[in-house]
């Protein structure tokens, strides 16, 4: 009753959509709208998964051939690009689909030969095709596709439907397993929803690999000044002891504070090391370096020793 058409099929020429990729990003969501629609009407006892199984650019007159004519197909005229989508379900997801919206368990096992669609076949398949532009509606509204509705086949499908036959269309495979059985439906996009996702800007791979410009790169990097600070061996007080404190009382360190000072850059302490005086100015010689942590300025590890002398402002 809806064939593509009575040819016998053969192998499509298909090449990977690699243009837009806000593409996969969209069809995920709307295949997790679909699950989620479809889950609520089959209620708890029944899992339904999916996936985006397929995503590649082919010629409308392949699609139409690659189809089998027991194969059911729906339209989705989108107002906002003036275009329509093509929605077609294989024999098994419409199989189940069907026994899975009349309450049934999974028991019933699919027809093993291709038989005619029926009318009941064309109804519980425009439920899907309608959770699809609802879909469509709601996760794609930002790229402009408008208002979406189903539209239920009668006889044959046009073969224009989503343009000339030598056209390209966008054919994403979307697979569904209910009851242990996987299912396909393909939506079929017309250059129209294509070009409203969007698109893979062009770059100049040779200025991305010139050693040249990734060598200026690196001095300009490390030209870049950050403020190095050194601090004293920490000491915890009390916060009554912090606020009885007064000008010209002593707060003792610890032993090891006289000669030991970590530098902190960002607030992360980087090494360990002696202070000392280099002529008039005082300064770290650093010795230990310090294992990348989160942790405060007074806990080292990860120790290497280091033997250059660096002067060092000294801010506390």
């Amino acid at each position: 009753m809806f064939p593509f058409a009575a040819a016998a099929p053969r192998a499509p020429k298909a090449a990977p959509i690699t243009g837009a990729p806000g593409l996969r990003d969209g069809v995920d969501r709307l295949m997790a709208f679909l699950v989620k629609s479809l889950q609520a009407m089959a209620g708890e006892s029944t899992a339904i998964a999916g996936m985006v199984s397929g995503m590649a650019a082919m010629q409308i007159a392949d699609v139409v051939t690659a189809h089998r004519p027991e194969t059911v197909a729906t339209t989705i005229p989108c107002s906002g690009l003036s275009c329509t989508l093509l929605v077609t379900l294989d024999p098994v997801l419409v199989h189940t689909l069907v026994e899975l919206l009349t309450g049934g368990d999974g028991s019933e096992p699919p027809p093993q030969a291709a038989r005619p669609v029926t009318s009941i076949d064309a109804q519980f398949t425009q439920i899907l095709a309608t959770l699809i532009a609802a879909g469509i509606e709601k996760e794609w509204a930002g790229n402009g596709f408008g208002t979406a509705k189903a539209q239920r086949q009668e006889g044959s499908l046009p073969v224009d439907v989503c343009g000339p036959r030598v056209g390209l269309v966008g054919v994403i495979t979307l697979t569904l397993a209910i009851f242990g059985r996987r299912g396909t439906a393909l939506l079929v996009l017309p250059p129209a929803a294509l070009d409203a996702f969007p698109q893979v800007e062009a770059h100049e791979p040779a200025k991305l690999a010139d050693p040249e410009w990734r060598e200026g790169l690196q001095r300009e990097l490390g030209r870049a000044p950050i403020r190095v600070e050194a601090f004293l061996e920490a000491k915890k007080l009390s916060l009554g002891a912090i606020s009885r404190l007064a000008v010209g009382d002593v707060v003792e360190l610890a032993p090891m504070a006289r000669n030991r000072a970590s530098l902190v850059c960002d607030g992360r302490a980087h090494y360990l090391g002696e202070l000392g005086l280099d002529g008039e100015s005082f300064c770290v010689r650093v010795g230990e370096t310090v294992a990348p942590s989160p942790a405060t300025a007074s806990t080292f590890t990860g120790l290497r020793p280091r033997s250059r002398p660096i002067p060092v402002k000294a801010d506390a």
